[in-house]
């Protein structure tokens, strides 16, 4: 979750849009059941790098 938010609050900010892109992208390269006590964590993880992702024209 912490890329999300690095993503959200300082890539989105500072209208880096090839840095947002590319943390979103590592966030979806990692298996959402990597760690079993992550494992719901990394799923809105994953469900929110994909909402983001898909609305980054609207960003920038």
């Amino acid at each position: 979750m912490a890329r999300i938010y690095y993503a959200d609050y300082y890539a989105k900010k500072a209208f880096d849009r090839e840095l947002f892109i590319s943390i979103l992208e590592k966030v979806l390269e990692i298996p959402a059941d990597v760690t079993p006590e992550l494992t719901l964590l990394n799923t809105v993880a994953h469900s929110k790098a994909k909402k983001m992702l898909n609305q980054v024209d609207e960003y920038f």
